[in-house]
């Protein structure tokens, strides 16, 4: 029997589906031949955003957590392995461990989010390193979602490993919560750069990228960084999850949690 891989959507926007479609692709490409045909695949939302869509009054294609674990128990399944989408270790993944651990009859193994562990960081690194490549002169600016979990120092140590890469021209921004950023526009002025390409930290298109990121109301970093007098670049269009090397760190963070199936 196969090892079912619930890979946890984190958003409900139609635009998202076509990401998380390439990004399943990406990880069964990146699985090792050995393992290729180990694993069935499932997908699900997180219970918060299962709870905002009830709340909005709307249905999807796409099942909750529990009604997958159910279903997977009927059909006999001991384990499975749940595979966070998330980027970094934050409220969402805390909730999906708790979800983990309340399945009695169904072992969860849980597949870490996108930058865990140091060797994360590299390869992310190298991921980044092309986006920029055609972009030599810019600044390089990662905006991701921001938070009031405690791993919010994160976002900091991440800018810390960028710039040991890329030298003083990497920032990272947040759309809300912590770390404050507002003064990043004037650190990229200040460093003599003209040029900004601003790269979303986040796995999907969603709002927060159309609105918050690349929009043209006057609070998004777009417009931001315009008011400043950079010229901007956007890269990333359909989030990271598009980008076939993600789907390479997910893959070996799923055969990691399939080890500790005995």
């Amino acid at each position: 029997m196969k090892i079912p891989v619930i890979l946890t959507a984190s958003s409900a926007a139609e635009q998202a589906r076509a990401t998380y479609l390439a990004l399943e692709n990406h990880i069964r490409g990146a699985l090792p031949v050995i393992h290729t045909n180990q694993y069935e695949f499932h997908w699900s939302y997180s219970s918060r955003v299962a709870n905002r869509e009830r709340a909005k009054g709307s249905t999807s294609s796409l099942p909750e957590i529990g009604d997958v674990v159910r279903q997977l128990i009927d059909m006999g399944h001991k384990h499975a392995i749940m595979q966070s989408l998330q980027l970094i270790v934050g409220h969402e993944f805390h909730q999906l461990h708790r979800e983990a651990s309340h399945t009695e009859q169904l072992a969860c193994h849980l597949g870490k989010p996108l930058l865990t562990a140091p060797d994360d960081f590299y390869e992310f690194m190298k991921i980044l390193a092309t986006i920029a490549s055609p972009y030599p002169d810019h600044a390089l600016l990662l905006v991701g979602h921001g938070t009031r979990h405690a791993s919010w120092p994160l976002y900091l140590g991440l800018e810390q490993v960028m710039q040991r890469h890329f030298g003083k021209r990497a920032y990272v921004g947040v759309v809300e919560h912590y770390p404050d950023s507002t003064d990043i526009e004037q650190r990229i002025t200040l460093n003599g750069h003209s040029k900004v390409l601003v790269i979303p930290f986040f796995m999907v298109a969603g709002v927060h990228f159309h609105r918050d990121v690349a929009g043209e109301g006057m609070s998004s970093w777009r417009s931001r960084m315009l008011r400043a007098g950079l010229e901007v670049e956007i890269a990333c269009r359909d989030g990271l999850g598009a980008l076939p090397d993600i789907g390479r760190i997910f893959a070996r963070h799923i055969t990691d949690a399939s080890a500790e199936i005995a």
